[in-house]
């Protein structure tokens, strides 16, 4: 009997074995290696946690597939580029995640100006640019030549042109030539950007409610024939205005100095014309056809190479939490959050760190979005949107714009998502399981859910343990490669367009399960014919 419990405890201890190896979650690459926690909330969409002790760094990263069924959104704080009327200030992520019902969401573009709550460059949603760009700052677009991070500039004007028709010029008296055609117009310096001196600028209702009214500034209300798109829309009606309210389908010009002089002298023309006919539009174009577009800097990567980084630039230097945009050669987008300035738990990257971190994920272009305390992951969870890294101000801080992704088939009821690669016809994944939370203490969810949110459902973490080189003795703008996050098992995974992955046969789970059955019983038969001859 002794040998029989001796026997009996050992294929427990074995039983032990196999049950725990199938189901780690968690486990030491090493004294400083990585810790690695994935989780796939969305078809195509897996998000990644990882921990690393010296020097300790928490990056949270989400890997989208070229083809995953979502969108990439902007999001503006209170659905606005400039309004500062109490109450519709700064927003958080998290609460602009959970208006665009995301799946997982970063905060984007940094701050125009200290106190002020416009984003620093261009904002383009559904092809609509709503704020123009800065020439100085370069862009995270999506458009017809896929993502970028070029400079986008943009143009506009107020043009109108006139028509006589063939005229007795003895009874009149007049010395028009019969079809003479005649145009003018002013020049637009930006949409919805502060109004420098000597400038016209356009707002539209994205800006607020109602236009700038600097001193001495002259406002002309248009009504358009459509939404400001880039092109060429028809004025429906012109009037010169001393207040400024945004037609709903329009815009309102402001000018002051010599933009105002310039938009008097046109609009004096305008209205004492005799022409027989005469055409007034605006006319908007972009430096390059784009449907998707936030601000960010300094580009990091591009077509694989390390760009220069200008060690005059105040970013540059110093390690930070940082959010960072990339995508691979392949076609998958990045976006990654590095926690920092909380000694013990997340020291945060430089940028040379950012770098090579991205590299390390298998990006082939980078760009560095607004940073420290902006910086927040936010993801799906039971009540609603939850912060998923820890912000170094200890909460969630007010920021002008996100980045969400959003289902494919979800709406708000602001405007509709922007298509970031064409959606394959994948299911959302079945489960009656939720999917894993990081081992960490979860900020509570900031808003509750909206009333209609997107089907979100997901897969349980699928912890992969990277055998990483050691970086403790690693010099400051060294980062280790994490080579195993990019892994074979995930490409696997992702669906691709025109040849979708065969499901197999038998599931791998039902295999495994049945080899250690017939490994139990096998066992259990050779000890009992053991005992039995002894």
């Amino acid at each position: 009997m002794p040998r029989l419990r001796s026997l009996r405890l050992l294929v427990g201890a074995a039983l032990l074995a196999v049950g725990v190896a199938g189901d780690v979650r968690w486990a030491r690459a090493g004294e400083d290696g990585w810790q690695l926690e994935r989780t796939t909330p969305y078809p195509g969409v897996e998000i990644t946690t990882m921990r690393r002790a010296r020097p300790p760094l928490v990056v949270h990263a989400v890997r989208i597939s070229p083809d995953a069924p979502v969108d990439l959104r902007p999001v503006l704080a209170s659905s606005a580029v400039g309004d500062e009327t109490a109450g519709r200030g700064h927003e958080t992520t998290s609460s602009m995640c959970n208006r665009a019902n995301g799946i997982v969401c970063v905060n984007a573009d940094f701050n125009a100006c200290p106190g002020c709550r416009e984003p620093f460059g261009g904002v383009v949603r559904d092809g609509r640019v709503l704020r123009s760009f800065n020439v100085h700052h370069e862009q995270l677009s999506l458009g017809e030549r896929g993502l970028t991070t070029e400079r986008i500039q943009w143009s506009g004007a107020l043009r109108a042109s006139y028509a006589w028709q063939h005229r007795d010029i003895a009874a009149t008296g007049l010395s028009i030539a019969p079809g003479r055609a005649f145009a003018s117009s002013v020049d637009i310096a930006g949409l919805n950007v502060r109004i420098g001196t000597d400038e016209v600028v356009a707002y539209t209702s994205e800006w607020a409610p109602a236009a700038p009214a600097p001193a001495g500034a002259t406002h002309l209300s248009l009504v358009l024939s459509g939404a400001l798109v880039p092109g060429s829309l028809a004025v429906v009606s012109a009037e010169r205005v001393n207040t400024s309210p945004i037609p709903a389908n329009g815009v309102v010009l402001v000018a002051s100095g010599a933009g105002a002089e310039r938009l008097d002298r046109f609009w004096e023309e305008w209205v004492t014309t005799d022409a027989d006919e005469r055409v007034l539009v605006v006319e908007t174009a972009t430096s390059q056809p784009i449907e998707t577009s936030v601000g960010g800097h300094p580009v990091l990567l591009r077509g694989g190479q390390v760009l220069e980084l200008n060690q005059r630039d105040p970013k540059v230097h110093g390690r930070h939490p940082r959010t960072l945009a990339g995508w691979t050669a392949g076609g998958d987008l990045i976006l990654l959050i590095a926690d920092g300035r909380q000694p013990g738990y997340s020291q945060g990257i430089t940028l040379v760190e950012a770098q090579r971190l991205l590299l390390s994920l298998g990006a082939s272009d980078g760009i560095n979005l607004d940073g420290g305390g902006s910086s927040t992951f936010v993801e799906t969870c039971g009540s609603g949107r939850c912060v998923r890294n820890r912000p170094s101000d200890g909460h969630e801080r007010r920021v002008t714009s996100a980045l969400a992704v959003v289902a494919a088939a979800a709406t708000t009821a602001t405007t509709a998502p922007d298509q970031l690669r064409p959606p394959a016809a994948v299911a959302p994944v079945p489960t009656s399981e939720p999917a894993a939370r990081v081992p960490e203490p979860a900020m509570a969810p900031a808003v509750a859910a909206p009333p209609s949110p997107p089907p979100i459902t997901g897969t349980p973490p699928a912890v992969v343990v990277a055998d990483l080189p050691a970086v403790a003795a690693a010099p400051a703008e060294e980062i280790v490669a994490v080579a195993s996050l990019p892994s074979a098992a995930a490409a696997a995974r992702a669906p691709r367009a025109g040849n979708p992955p065969a499901p197999p046969l038998v599931p791998l789970e039902v295999v495994a399960l049945g080899l250690w059955l017939a490994a139990v019983a096998f066992t259990a038969l050779a000890a009992q014919r053991w005992v039995r001859h002894r």
